[in-house]
């Protein structure tokens, strides 16, 4: 394999100066037999090996946090930028205090926030399947839903003791007894929910490692593994357990290993492997993080200590402490910050155990174990509030909670969409004229969305169809279907229950005839499946047709906006402003790259930009505004997000700390915002962020707008 890079060596040649591009034969020899043999991160191998030579003073001519360097080492651009952020706050913050004796981060996950929000949202949808399942399940075995819904109001725990009871199959998978359901209600004290590995070495309280018991056996069962304690002659006895937990379609993964667990876990190491699983985050990004910030205040002689924790235990602390998450603001980040500051703040480090390492490898840590403790002893001290009112006063802190967004000032992004479309000339019935309109297209007639989305169109104006404009004899075919019938029918659910359900018209055509044909006289016309439509009339795009095609036009649409600068007429009184688009920028003859003169003055002039208007700034994606009514002195600040080409002068704008604007605000009333920027009578200032949040309003920015080129 060396010998073929070797030999395709010109394949490898690149521009960039990046250190992990740059192996020289000799250290690619060593490298790669390592790598085929071990699942292994390339620097971290490359640590291992003392490859990596860093000076040992790395940080002695530095007085803050070099964080564009520290976040090279970090591959994925996600965690990479996240860093720099991250490590920008640590340096306003030494700016502003001069000292800090505990530094604790939470990294993001190696996801970018779309893969993140989904994956959130499978997992919600698992939870909920599974939690749904016990619940009929729970009912079932009672005998009476009544009973069920009493007896949860009245129990916290009952919920978590359902999903057990149904995930073990109604077994005590310890002694082998089967816990009835009813008991569940009706005897509580019987049963408990016992941590498998033992939390004060696991740190891990998630459902994989809780099982629902008999209480007399968690009693016996004490701090021991189920191996250790089956093994004594405890219970049904090791080989059984074994099988039944191995057989459990309904136990997962992580679950099954929990139980079957066989390391000691009162060695120190393993308990070390534990901590680095659930609570010290050890990944490569976290471990490039930690060692640079143990290394800079180290030669600082600061005596800052600096630990990485994993965002499970901030959310186990969320759970113990009863502060539910909402995503419908951004204020659950502050909130989570707080709990992520006070964790070297717990009683649970003054049992000897520590959460700052003093060294975090791939495979190893180095950190303090602290005692073992049982399950209720661990609650208390773990769980136990940093200081009197802490959680009472993070919750209420709404307030005093400050916001920095990142504007987006970047030139070189996407143009536009990369989805191409096609373009028809066409007169619909609200038409006056003709006009040109973005050809759409229904995929399927036959799936319950396409005929939604069929039906949708159709009720609105069934012209908008082709294949009704060129063959109205073909589509009346899919009327009659339409007419003969239904779109919904009745189903029987698993639970016996008849429900009502959606499906498409010609779905069931199919069914009883094959797809739908087109008009011919011997119905051997070809089937129909898609539908084209006129959409919407084209507005801004990029012209792509290629120069042999007749009659065709295909383009780019969703020009994406760049930018939009504001302009002040003194004479009316009124704000103007002009939107660019990244399809605008271009380069000139000397290699820059911006806006043109002669285009900037078109644009100013589509927009009804007077000559005489006094250039005020420019407003980017996630820039920060204020807008006050000069009348009554009602005032409200908002994010701008992009100009709006529906009308002139508007704008879409969004809160400062939510995604939607799900109620009434201040100078523009309901609604989505987007509205006319600054309406009437109204004074708009540009308001820019620190790192820290802190405000500074700006009336005027420059007396004239960047990156017009001549």
């Amino acid at each position: 394999m060396i010998q073929k890079i070797i030999d395709h060596k010109d394949s490898f040649e690149i521009s960039t100066n990046n250190k992990w591009h740059r192996f020289s034969i000799k250290t690619m020899s060593q490298l790669i037999p390592i790598m085929m043999e071990r699942p292994i991160e390339q620097m971290t191998l490359l640590n291992e090996l003392g490859l990596v030579k860093k000076d040992s003073k790395r940080f002695a001519n530095n007085k803050y946090l070099p964080y564009r360097e520290i976040a090279n080492d970090i591959y994925n651009p996600v965690a990479a930028k996240a860093v720099r952020e991250a490590l920008k706050i640590v340096n306003a913050s030494l700016k502003k205090y001069g000292h800090i004796d505990y530094l604790v981060v939470e990294m993001p996950r190696d996801k970018n926030l779309d893969e993140e929000k989904k994956q959130i949202e499978d997992f919600q949808k698992k939870n909920k399947i599974a939690k749904d399942e016990a619940y009929r399940a729970f009912v079932t075995a009672v005998g009476d839903e009544k009973t069920v819904k009493i007896a949860l109001s009245k129990s916290r725990k009952l919920q978590m003791e359902m999903r057990l009871w149904y995930q073990q199959n109604e077994i005590d998978p310890y002694n082998g007894e089967t816990i009835e359901a009813v008991d569940l209600i009706r005897n509580p004290d019987k049963f408990e929910i016992d941590h498998i590995i033992p939390q004060s070495i696991s740190f891990d309280d998630g459902i994989n490692n809780k099982t629902l018991c008999f209480a007399s056996m968690n009693q016996v069962k004490g701090q021991k593994t189920p191996m250790e304690f089956l093994n004594e002659g405890h219970g049904q006895g090791w080989a059984k357990f074994k099988a039944m937990v191995s057989g459990n379609p309904r136990f997962g993964k992580s679950k099954k290993q929990n139980y079957l667990f066989a390391e000691n876990v009162s060695d120190i190491e393993t308990r070390k492997r534990f901590i680095s699983r659930n609570l010290v985050d050890t990944r490569y990004s976290s471990r490039v993080v930690l060692n640079s910030l143990q290394e800079f205040f180290s030669e600082k002689s600061d005596g800052t200590k600096v630990t990485v924790i994993r965002g499970k235990f901030t959310s186990n602390m969320r759970k113990h402490w009863h502060i539910d998450k909402t995503r419908e603001t951004f204020h659950h980040h502050a909130i989570d910050a707080s709990i992520i500051a006070a964790t070297p703040f717990l009683n649970m480090w003054k049992k000897g155990g520590s959460i700052f390492p003093v060294k975090v490898g791939e495979e190893s840590i180095d950190i303090d174990t602290g005692e073992i403790l049982d399950d209720k002893k661990f609650d208390k001290i773990m769980y136990e509030q940093p200081y009197n009112g802490f959680v009472t006063e993070i919750m209420n802190a709404d307030d005093r909670i400050k916001f920095s967004h990142q504007v987006d000032k970047k030139m070189n992004r996407k143009v536009s969409d990369a989805t191409i479309y096609s373009t028809r000339i066409g007169q619909l019935v609200k038409d006056k004229k003709v006009a040109e309109y973005v050809v759409a297209k229904v995929k399927d007639i036959y799936s319950v969305d396409g005929y939604k989305k069929f039906r949708k169109v159709y009720d609105k104006d069934k012209t908008k169809f082709l294949l009704y404009t060129h063959d109205e004899r073909s589509f009346s075919e899919l009327e009659k279907v339409l007419y003969m019938y239904p779109d919904k029918i009745d189903q029987t659910q698993n639970n016996g229950k008849v429900k009502s359900i959606d499906i498409s018209p010609f779905e069931l055509y199919r069914r009883d005839h094959g797809m739908v044909k087109k008009f011919s006289k011997k119905n051997r016309g070809p089937v129909i499946k898609q539908l084209k439509y006129l959409d919407k009339k084209l507005g801004s795009h990029i012209d792509i047709t290629p120069a042999n095609a007749n009659d065709k036009h295909v383009v780019l649409q969703s020009l994406n906006p760049w930018r939009t600068d504001v302009y002040l007429n003194h004479e009316i009184g009124e704000y103007e402003i002009m939107g660019i688009k990244y399809a605008d920028l271009k380069f000139n003859k000397n290699g820059e790259y911006g806006i043109k003169r002669d285009k900037y003055i078109e644009i100013k002039e589509r927009e009804k930009v007077s000559k005489n208007s006094e250039f005020m700034f420019t407003l980017y994606k996630k820039d920060r505004i204020k807008v006050e009514n000069m009348d009554n002195k009602e005032n409200i600040e908002l994010l701008f997000w992009s100009r709006n080409m529906s009308n002139n002068g508007y704008a879409e704008l969004r809160p400062i700390s939510k995604t939607v604007n799900d109620g009434t605000i201040p100078i523009y009333g309901k609604g989505r915002l987007i509205k006319r920027l600054i309406p009437k009578n109204c004074k708009i200032w540009k308001v820019n962020t620190n790192i820290l949040g802190d405000p500074y309003y700006v009336e005027k920015e420059s007396e004239n707008p960047k990156d017009i080129l001549d």
